[in-house]
Formats: structure tokens, C-alpha cells, sequence
């Protein structure tokens, strides 16, 4: 469980980098319709990944069973969110986006009681 801060700065850099990647990618054959996927790609999965994996390195959240199960469901929902997005946006169900959206919306949660908590 010590490693939890780890874990999340790890997968952070890795969905940083795809975000990245799909930036790049939509600029070199300049079209945006995926724009959506490569913001909340990069925002939730790079940069909410790392602030709660800098935030339980501090210290200042509290590490235990509960940090390991907020880093599933956050890299969970990192991940089937802005897939389940770019589905919907190609025209397919917004199936995946809202379990992905929901599971965002969880880890979200599940930081505030591990701050509250330390």
C-alpha cells in the first residue's frame, strides 16, 4: 500500500503520454473531432492522477486499503471514460462514457474522505 502515490504518478505519466500522443496526432492530419477524448484523456488521466499521487506521497492523504481501491477505480474510469467518449463521438452508445464518468466521479469522492481521513 506504500507504493499507492507511486502507482498513481506512474499511471499518470502513461495516460499523460496517450493524451500527448492524440494531441499530436489530431494535429498532424488537422482534425479535432476527437478533442474531447485528448482533453479529459490528459486532464482526469495525467494531471488528477498525479495530484492524488503527489498528494498521497505528502502524506496528507490517508493510505491504507482504501487509497489501493481509490487507485483502481481511478484508473479505471481514467480510462474507459475517454475511450467510452471517442465511441460515442464515432457514433456509438454513451454506454462507456457514463460508467467511465461515473467511476471518475467516484475516485473523485474517494479523494476527498482519504484527505479528510488523514
Amino acid at each position: 500500500m506504500e507504493k499507492v502515490g507511486r502507482n498513481f504518478l506512474l499511471l499518470s505519466a502513461i495516460y499523460g503520454v496517450f493524451g500527448m500522443g492524440i494531441g499530436l496526432y489530431m494535429a498532424s492530419v488537422e482534425t479535432f473531432k476527437y478533442s474531447a477524448v485528448h482533453s479529459h484523456l490528459t486532464l482526469f488521466g495525467f494531471v488528477s492522477l498525479a495530484i492524488y499521487g503527489l498528494t498521497y506521497s505528502a502524506g496528507l492523504a490517508k493510505n491504507d486499503r482504501l487509497a489501493a481501491a481509490h487507485f483502481w477505480v481511478s484508473a479505471l474510469g481514467a480510462i474507459l471514460f475517454p475511450i467510452g467518449e471517442g465511441l460515442a463521438i464515432g457514433g456509438g452508445s454513451i454506454a462507456l462514457a457514463v460508467a467511465g464518468s461515473l467511476l471518475v466521479i467516484l475516485s473523485a469522492v474517494q479523494f476527498v474522505v482519504a484527505i479528510y481521513r488523514a
